[in-house]
């Protein structure tokens, strides 16, 4: 372990430490809590270290070892004039940085350099006494350095360290070492992702401060992928996490799943589906994943030009609505039918036939095909819907 005075490590540590997402949470810190935190920093009541990986040692040991994943890494690192990979620790040692760069407004009684108490009151740290200023840039700090890890063990102990914070199931999943990890994480940071990910009804800062915008995304790219099945994947627990692990340890290129050519099919179908959602506030799960569909089929696989996107999104959200409507009164219908025909158990409709359970569960490749399958029957013969198609035309 190491000891460094606060200023000292923002300055000239925190430069030379690599946050890789696969090991760290998203900055997710409010300011409160940022106060809080440097408030029981500040009267000896912050206990926790900040946790990192060295990157010399990790690279020699994987040299010896010949982790060519992990030298990769290490490499990648090494190469960014990085001395370490950041484990642990992440938003204390933002919080100190949003301090000393009057980010952070400080209320409540503090300690200075000599002992006194000093009562604060809204001030930044530019606003302080300066005895309290000497205290808070000399409180100590503890660095705590795991030496000679293999880069795919860092997961580990990334899990480990935070095996008392309930980890959700994405936040395990992008500590993986997987090229799919880095990928998705690069698509949530889009501006146009962010912004339609946050229009979903439901899907406030909370979500993505925990990965769920990274779940989305992953359960997308998936949805988008044909198996060998040709159906697609189921999108539970167990089918995410293994698709993570179809690239523990390996290159991109070893990987079919993870191919560049489906990264950029991938790229292509979420910017579409932006454009089409644009200026739509609180959208429905359901229209989320519908607006998916219809960017992969009209415009990535069959290349279809409509130049209003707006009125083709009404078209669709109208269509949608209609069809979960009829679906509703088909299966009332039908129980109605079913009860006079003499119940009988084993031919009872269920919920699993009709157009309006397939929309509200985009988990299983079948509901996913059969939505798909009446969604675009339906839509190929709406007239609104071929009219557009031809004004797009003459435009060309």
């Amino acid at each position: 372990m190491y000891r460094y005075k606060v200023k000292n490590f923002v300055d000239n540590i925190m430069p030379h430490i690599l946050v890789d997402r696969s090991f760290q949470r998203k900055v997710c810190w409010t300011e409160k809590t940022c106060r809080e935190f440097i408030h029981s920093a500040n009267l000896g009541r912050a206990f926790y270290p900040i946790v990192v990986a060295d990157v010399k040692t990790g690279l020699e040991r994987s040299h010896d070892g010949g982790k060519e994943y992990s030298i990769e890494k290490y490499e990648h690192a090494e190469n960014l004039r990085k001395d370490y990979i950041s484990l642990d620790g992440q938003n204390r040692s933002m919080a100190w940085k949003k301090l000393f760069n009057d980010q952070v407004h400080l209320r409540g009684t503090f300690l200075d350099a000599d002992g006194d108490e000093v009562d604060v009151m809204n001030a930044v740290y530019s606003q302080l006494p300066e005895r309290l200023q000497d205290a808070l840039r000399d409180t100590e700090i503890i660095l705590s350095v795991a030496k000679q890890c293999y880069y795919d063990e860092l997961h580990e102990i990334f899990v480990n360290i935070n095996s008392g914070d309930a980890l959700n199931p994405q936040e395990i999943r992008n500590a993986i070492n997987t090229a799919i990890s880095a990928f998705i994480r690069k698509i949530c940071d889009r501006s146009h992702v962010q912004e339609t990910l946050s229009n979903i009804t439901g899907f406030d800062q909370s979500k993505f401060d925990r990965s769920y915008d990274a779940e989305y995304i992953i359960k997308a790219y998936m949805a988008t992928l044909q198996n060998s099945s040709g159906m697609g994947y189921n999108l539970g627990k167990k089918e995410l996490d293994s698709f993570y692990l179809k690239g523990k340890e390996k290159l991109v290129t070893n990987v079919p799943e993870y191919s560049k050519k489906n990264q950029n099919r991938f790229i292509n179908i979420v910017k579409t589906q932006s454009s089409l959602l644009k200026g739509q506030t609180k959208i429905p799960q359901k229209i989320w994943w519908l607006s998916l569909y219809v960017s992969e089929s009209l415009f990535i696989d069959n290349q279809i030009k409509i130049d209003n996107y707006g009125e083709l999104c009404n078209i669709i959200i109208t269509l949608d609505s209609k069809l979960c409507d009829d679906s509703r009164q088909k299966m009332g219908k039908d129980l109605e039918l079913w009860k006079q025909n003499g119940a009988d158990p084993e031919s009872k409709p269920t919920s699993s036939s009709y157009y309006h359970q397939w929309a509200s569960d985009p988990r299983g490749p079948n509901s996913r095909h059969m939505r798909k399958e009446d969604f675009f029957d339906a839509l190929n013969t709406r007239q609104d819907y071929l009219a557009l198609i031809e004004a797009s035309k003459l435009t060309a």
